[in-house]
């Protein structure tokens, strides 16, 4: 073969190695994103403070509802001695909203003696407005709050949202859930923790 018959062949073999590369980067992504999304659930199962370990300190400011006044401050610590259910949310979050009514159905079956439950929103996605607006709209009666203090999801360990620490009454993490909760669920997850 003569350097011109090479020279004029160039082009064709190009074009067909592009299109196997084209043919092959489809395919390497997607092994890419399926490996991504399988460390993303194994962190997402083992996120959270460790069992037994004490709960951080936690300062919030509630938003106000039929049970509690706008910018009153409480610290996570007032709540020691009840077993807690504290749920770490934001307004835009889809899974979020879905669960959330079955979070206020679940804090009417309990006395505030026997389980508290405190839902913050995180800062970072959504103003506090926002947070204030999403509690009129779902009519949450249980006290919900917002904190600026940005080392909350560090501090807990949060590995996405929404996130659920369920505290013994020493507050004491008994478990961290991952995820959205249906009522069933977070029932289950209630009566583990309260027996």
């Amino acid at each position: 073969m003569s350097m011109i018959d090479t020279l004029k062949k160039a082009p064709e073999a190009t074009a067909t190695s592009q299109a196997r590369s084209r043919t092959r980067l489809p395919r390497a992504w997607a092994v890419a994103a399926a490996a991504a999304v399988v460390a993303l659930l194994a962190a997402a199962c083992s996120g959270g403070i460790p069992a037994g370990e004490p709960a951080p300190e936690l300062d919030v400011v509630l938003f106000g509802n039929a049970n509690n006044t706008a910018g009153e401050a409480v610290k996570l610590a007032e709540f020691e001695g009840t077993p807690t259910v504290l749920n770490f949310w934001y307004p835009s979050c889809g899974p979020c909203r879905v669960e959330m009514p079955d979070f206020e159905e679940a804090s009417h079956k309990y006395d505030d003696d026997e389980l508290k439950f405190l839902a913050v929103q995180v800062p970072g996605f959504d103003s506090a407005e926002d947070g204030q607006a999403f509690v009129d709209e779902l009519g949450l009666t249980f006290s919900v709050a917002h904190t600026e203090n940005a080392m909350v999801v560090a501090d807990f360990k949060l590995v996405g949202f929404p996130s659920t620490v369920f505290l013994n009454d020493n507050h004491e993490i008994v478990r961290t859930w991952a995820g959205a909760l249906d009522a069933e669920k977070l029932e289950e997850l209630i009566q583990e923790l309260i027996q």
